[in-house]
């Protein structure tokens, strides 16, 4: 089949337009095939080739790897469904964030935390209060309330302080509205 365009070569492309709902579809030479924007097939093939090269080696590098405390490896998580030891999550981290957020929707812990004894729970509470403010800071500032988020910021800063110091306000005053 002669090509569409140039009428000369041989067709070794088809093209398929969409436009409106409607497929056209063109029998092309690769010539013809380059100057509408499409790649040569060898393009298309060494890319091909090339993808697969990637994730190959990628596949490999990863089964490689072992946690220096637990032995764990990913191929072993993978199987078992679970990590060894915390030091797994470090190792693992580029493997586990796409695989977190595909699951959960967020790599970050966003859930209950444990009540803890005494100073720990308090540090704890102001931690999330901090981050929570800290959120509420980047929103407000989004929406120009920049009075609201000058009220924000003290707030951050007296948490910030008392953090440092490891104290905790006793819930009077404006700093814990």
């Amino acid at each position: 089949m002669l090509c569409e365009s140039c009428k000369k070569n041989n067709a070794t492309v088809t093209l398929t337009e969409v436009k409106d709902a409607k497929a056209t579809v063109f029998q092309l030479c690769e010539a013809c095939a380059r100057s509408q924007g499409c790649p040569g097939q060898q393009n298309l093939l060494g890319d091909l080739l090339s993808g697969f090269v990637a994730k190959a080696r990628s596949a490999e590098s990863t089964v490689e790897k072992a946690c220096e405390v637990c032995g764990m490896t990913y191929r072993g998580f993978r199987a078992k469904g679970r990590l060894g030891c915390p030091h797994c999550y470090e190792l693992f981290e580029e493997e586990l964030t796409p695989l977190l957020e595909k699951i959960h929707g967020s790599a970050r812990h966003i859930g209950k935390v444990p009540c803890r004894e005494g100073e720990e729970s308090s540090s704890l509470h102001q931690q999330r209060e901090l981050t929570r403010l800290r959120r509420q800071l980047r929103e407000v500032i989004e929406q120009e309330d920049y009075e609201r988020a000058a009220e924000i910021r003290d707030r951050i800063q007296v948490l910030e302080v008392e953090l440092s110091s490891g104290t905790s306000s006793s819930g009077s005053g404006p700093e814990s509205e």
